[in-house]
Parts: structure tokens; sequence; C-alpha cells
């Protein structure tokens, strides 16, 4: 799905359950969803050129978060 506003752009990528898994937008920015089997976010890696970043996530049984690395 790609959204546009003016000259810029944003651009999600869903998986077959609908969950987002990548944005890229025409600025440079290149952000991946990595989610477990249950479908709670993992990890979440983004790329702006020369700027890189990463986040890790940890749940409990019922999904809910329970530390951020």
């Amino acid at each position: 799905m790609k959204e546009q506003q003016g000259e810029y752009a944003v651009e999600n990528e869903y998986d077959l359950l609908g969950q987002r898994k990548e944005v890229k937008s025409s600025l440079g920015a290149h952000i991946v969803f990595n989610r477990n089997f249950m479908g709670d976010v993992e990890q979440v890696q983004a790329n702006g050129g020369e700027r890189k970043w990463e986040a890790s996530f940890r749940h409990d049984k019922m999904g809910l978060e329970i530390e951020r690395l």
C-alpha cells in the first residue's frame, strides 16, 4: 500500500495475516518488522542511508511485551 503526499511517499508491505512487515519512504527510510509465530514483533530494523537502528522485544506467554533490548 502506497501513500503519497505531494512529492513524498510511504509504502507499507503486509503479510498474509495483514500485519505490517515493511515500511519504505521516498526519503530513504527502510523499516523491517520481524515477528514470531504468534505475530508479536520480536525485532525492528531501521535503515535510513548511513543511519541504522535495531530493537529487539521479548514477550511473555500471553504476548505482552516484557523487555526491549
